[in-house]
């Protein structure tokens, strides 16, 4: 298993890509993000020079006699070792990782800063790659595995005798993955916290670009969020700019994706579709396949909202192939229920319908009770289509119920204005006065906070 961030190369893998890169055996893309790591890492370059130091010293050992084939057998020799090698290492850090997360949580800070063994780069590396991984899938453990990376790298950084400034953007980079993390979990105080620590530590740092644009990227969203959405997009044109400059290309595209979902989220449907493409274009897809899932998915959304429905589904299949291979099953439903709002504005009742109840089943199942009141509103708008009064007051109702269950002032007030309106339904109802509900229903469902998207995974 490999330890990677969704932006760079580290220790882990430059060490596992060694022989690869020697032999000039990588990926454009990959070789240069090799080549960066390489002149920003003091570990790894030492450790590249003494394998390349080693491989030339046997390699000159009895050249003729060997016929040229020395090199390549001493190659595979020292592959052999390196897989062994980093599984040894994995499974110690592994190990190192799980005894931190059993300790209780008040207890960490004092256990990294008295027991040596947690004291080490590679530890806070790890863990920050795994938060990184798993902040989509399972915030919740993301968010303690982030802590964890905080915890070990701002000790490396205070007492290590590592390089400061290179401790420190580390430790930058833990801050803004704990900060998107609590973002996530809804944690907005500790979220703004997270990232002030973020912007401190980088202050201590390097002041190499790419670290600022990292912790502008992750930022962007958090501002979004919270409803600074001209902040948000300045924010992301920034780490735009930087990327461009460094010439790194997947990472611009990257930021662009995640600029048009910043714009796409917030009703800017129009501003967002060039984005989303744009960094289709520029991102590596093989580098991160998830990635051109989620442009995909948000693109063939917003392409729908805006009436370009042929052209949305032309990218449908790729995005089916693309959800089969890679998404979870809640991903899955959610693409399901994308599906069904197209369907539904081409006016197919029937599948929409279909999609609709299968994934309104799914939510109730799993007890996802926002996302299945969600869905209603989708239902319900086949049901006013059809006239179907007794399943449209049902659903009414039941949609006010969970809405108040949950606390949710706003969409108790579209619920219920909804509910006394559908009450009023009976088979001699007007057409104006239909027309009139799915108006209003089509309205709430197109704000933003009902958009089924896919984010993208810092």
């Amino acid at each position: 298993m490999k330890n990677t961030s969704d932006s760079a190369v580290n220790c882990f893998v430059f060490r596992e890509s060694t022989t690869e890169y020697m032999e000039r055996a990588l990926a454009p893309s990959m070789a240069q993000e090799m080549d960066r790591h390489l002149g920003e890492c003091r570990d790894c370059r030492d450790f590249f020079n003494q394998v390349q130091l080693t491989v030339d010293a046997l390699g000159a050992l009895n050249r003729e006699k060997t016929a040229g084939q020395f090199p390549t057998r001493i190659l595979d020799t020292f592959r052999a070792w390196r897989d062994s090698a980093a599984k040894r290492e994995l499974n110690e850090l592994e190990g190192l990782l799980q005894d931190l997360l059993d300790t209780p949580v008040e207890e960490r800070v004092p256990a990294v800063g008295s027991i040596r063994r947690f004291q080490s780069i590679e530890l806070g590396e790890y863990a920050l790659g795994e938060a990184a991984r798993m902040s989509v899938r399972d915030p919740l453990q993301a968010r303690d595995l982030a802590k964890v990376a905080v915890v070990v790298l701002r000790k490396v950084a205070r007492s290590g005798p590592e390089d400061k400034a290179d401790a420190n953007d580390r430790l930058s980079r833990a801050w803004a993955v704990l900060g998107n993390c609590r973002k996530i979990c809804s944690d907005f105080l500790g979220a703004a916290e997270a990232f002030q620590r973020s912007e401190a530590a980088l202050a201590c740092g390097s002041k190499a670009p790419e670290h600022r644009a990292f912790l502008l990227q992750i930022k962007a969203q958090f501002l979004a969020d919270r409803g600074r959405l001209t902040e948000a997009v300045e924010v992301l044109d920034g780490a735009v700019s930087i990327y461009r400059d460094l010439g790194d290309s997947h990472n611009e595209g990257r930021t662009l994706i995640g600029k048009g979902k910043v714009l796409g989220s917030s009703g800017y449907v129009e501003e967002a579709i060039p984005c989303l493409k744009t960094g289709l274009d520029l991102i590596d897809s093989e580098k991160d396949l998830r990635l051109r899932l989620v442009a995909k998915h948000n693109l063939v959304q917003y392409l729908s909202e805006s009436g370009r429905r042929k052209e949305a589904l032309r990218m449908l299949p790729e995005a089916r192939v693309l959800h089969g291979q890679l998404s979870n099953e809640v991903d899955l439903v959610r693409f399901q229920w994308l599906e069904g709002k197209i369907v539904l504005d081409l006016e197919d009742l029937e599948a929409a319908e279909k999609a609709f109840v299968e994934v309104k089943s799914y939510f109730v199942e799993h007890e996802m009770a926002y996302d299945a009141a969600l869905v209603s509103l989708d239902l319900a708008l086949v049901y006013l289509k059809q006239a179907r009064t007794t399943e449209l007051k049902n659903l009414a109702s039941e949609m006010v119920t969970i809405f108040k269950a949950l606390g949710i002032r706003r969409e108790i007030l579209a619920a219920t204005a909804f509910f006394n309106r559908a009450q009023q339904i009976e088979q001699t109802a007007t057409m104006g006065l239909m027309q009139d509900l799915i108006d209003a229903l089509e309205k709430v469902r197109q704000s933003e906070d009902f958009r089924p998207h896919l984010s993208v995974s810092n």
